[in-house]
């Protein structure tokens, strides 16, 4: 089996509660499709111009989180309802990859960043490591603001 005309593949993520391969394409999508089939299903497409969507993962209720290096954040997008939240989390400069996993009944997220500087031009890969964000934390902060 071979996926073809997919763009710039790069974040991929199984949801095993939906049998669900989901597929990011660093300039323009998100899809999914299901194992064994040939069929993908675009599941988010960016927003912004200077927007990209590097490494992805899922929550519990089905949210996708995406990797955003060009604007240096994460973005919680909720399939059913079509709504995209944009978290700019303190502390963190570009981000890369994302996965998330429960610990102690808590959702958290594992952030790497490949840059201090939330800067996409620059050529200084400087970043320092893996963070770990609750999930919790991020959504009681956006009720917060809201």
């Amino acid at each position: 089996m071979f996926l073809q005309d997919i763009g710039l593949a790069n974040g991929l993520h199984y949801n095993a509660q939906e049998n669900r391969i989901y597929l990011s394409d660093t300039l323009e999508t998100v899809s999914s499709f299901i194992p064994g089939e040939q069929r993908l299903e675009i599941v988010y497409r960016k927003t912004k111009y200077m927007e990209s969507t590097d490494d992805i993962c899922t929550d519990r209720q089905g949210n996708l989180w995406i990797s955003d290096p060009f604007e240096s954040t994460l973005k919680q997008y909720n399939p059913k309802t079509k709504q995209l939240v944009r978290y700019d989390i303190e502390g963190i400069g570009q981000t890369s990859a994302c996965g998330i996993l429960e610990e102690d009944g808590e959702e958290v997220l594992y952030v790497t960043e490949i840059k201090t500087k939330r800067d996409p031009m620059s050529d200084v890969y400087d970043g320092r490591g893996l963070f770990i964000v609750s999930v919790n934390s991020l959504t009681t902060l956006r009720s917060a603001k809201e």
